[in-house]
């Protein structure tokens, strides 16, 4: 009997053990969504089988899992799809999830807009794509030759970005020499070859004339010289003429700047002059109160007139000095345009498509020129807490006038995000709650009322 019940108990014991080695149904889930994951490029109906009766399970999945599910999903299908699914998914995926789901979304995003013939908007997931792959070490060379191809094909489509083209299968071509991809080199070369040609039709162009220096068998020796020296010196007056008539406007707008400078310093010294007899005046008019008080007190009525007199006296003087703040606050903001960093980081923003991005140096001198104009300006923005350096940085470009898809393009972050920054920045900062607007406007007048109340 005893023999009996210790197998008994064995064998619950095993089964126990079986049910807590048993893996959870959402570890379940998530091995078989990243079965299906590997098998989405080899074999999407294999994938596709073993992703369909996972679907009844998805809905209990975090919203990442879920996502994955929906590129895996979109993967093994090789019909066109929703532009508006792919799109939400390749969005997710540009903030969340690592460089290999990155790059996923982004080539799924490229094929589908191509597919519908949206060949701008594949073009700039194209570019992101680019560059996510070149930032990280761990991207195959294959990968990044084929996704900077595939950004080469969109921009020979377009004959003014003909020559962005050529260098971007230059850059595929440099990486087909370490990825020793026979097939791919080839369809590089051959590319390289057709946009080479292009190039020649364009003489305006400096890579073109690159491109038939590198060519080099099919110059002709007998090739006349006299028309191309013509177009060199008409090109090179043209520039010159261009210089000195950029030199001649930005003379006259310093000349303005200068002039405006003094009028307002002129002001400003006049405005100084006709304060200091005022508060003269206030003073001596205090010691006679202050005198009559202690010598008459009959004369308590003439006193209390003359103390009235003296306050309108006193709002008078406030009034000059705030007029004054207000002039100087003026001049610092014009002085914060016209400064050279502002004008540089305008130049970044204004032309993306050359994937220029600020320094550390450049981020430094704008905050030396605002911190110069507006000296308490960061002890503010740090008087409730330290900001980070991102938040710091969206409070510079802010009081600097920047349109907030320059803030977006010079960040590297999402229109979104931005939004969602500024608020919480409302709250940091000011410590009251409101939106982005709320805090773009009490940044902006900030200095101006700190100075109007002292």
């Amino acid at each position: 009997m005893t023999r009996h019940i210790i197998y008994i108990l064995a064998v619950y014991a095993a089964l126990f053990a079986l049910a807590c080695c048993a893996p959870s149904p959402n570890e379940a889930f998530k091995t078989r969504l990243a079965t299906a994951d590997t098998l989405a490029d080899r074999s999407p109906a294999s994938a596709v089988a073993l992703l369909r009766p996972m679907e009844k399970d998805l809905q209990q999945q975090s919203k990442f899992v879920q996502m994955s599910y929906q590129l895996a999903k979109l993967r093994c299908l090789t019909a066109p799809q929703p532009t508006d699914s792919v799109l939400t998914v390749a969005r997710y995926f540009t903030s969340h999830g690592n460089t290999r789901h990155r790059l996923q979304a982004y080539r799924l995003a490229i094929a589908t807009l191509t597919a519908h013939s949206r060949h701008n908007e594949a073009l700039r997931w194209a570019d992101k794509a680019c560059r996510t792959a070149d930032s990280d070490d761990s991207t195959a060379d294959t990968i990044k030759a084929t996704l900077h191809l595939t950004k080469a094909r969109l921009l020979a489509l377009s004959p003014m970005t003909t020559a962005y083209a050529y260098n971007e299968l230059k850059q595929a071509a440099a990486y087909t020499q370490s990825a020793s991809d026979t097939q791919l080199a080839a369809h590089i070369a051959h590319d390289l070859q057709t946009v080479s040609r292009q190039l020649k039709l364009q003489p305006h162009s400096v890579l073109a004339f690159t491109a038939m220096q590198l060519s080099g068998g099919d110059k002709s020796p007998n090739r006349p010289i006299r028309p191309a020296i013509l177009l060199f010196i008409f090109i090179t007056l043209l520039l010159l003429n261009a210089v000195i008539v950029l030199y001649a406007l930005f003379k006259k707008k310093s000349n303005a700047l200068f002039i405006a400078d003094i009028r307002s310093r002129l002001y400003a010294a006049q405005i100084q002059n006709e304060i200091e007899p005022l508060k003269k005046l206030v003073q001596r008019q205090r010691q006679m109160l202050q005198e009559q008080k202690d010598t008459n007190t009959d004369r308590f009525k003439t006193i209390t007139e003359q103390q009235w007199q003296l306050e309108r006296l006193s709002e008078h003087v406030r009034s000059l000095d705030s007029e004054e703040t207000i002039k100087r606050n003026t001049e610092a903001q014009q002085q914060l345009l016209a400064a050279p960093i502002v004008t540089v980081l305008h130049e970044m923003a204004a032309h993306p498509m050359r994937c220029q991005f600020p320094s550390e140096t450049q981020w430094g001198d704008l905050a030396t020129t605002i911190e110069q104009a507006w000296p308490d300006f960061y002890p503010t923005m740090n008087l409730s807490s330290t900001l980070r350096t991102e938040e710091y940085r969206v409070c510079l470009l802010i009081k600097a006038d920047f349109k907030m898809s320059e803030i977006c393009y010079l960040l590297d972050i999402s229109n979104s995000k931005l939004t969602n920054l500024r608020a919480r920045l409302h709250t940091k900062v000011f410590g009251k709650k409101g939106g982005a607007k709320d805090f773009d406007r009490a940044l902006r007048v900030i200095n101006t009322k700190e100075h109007s109340q002292t």
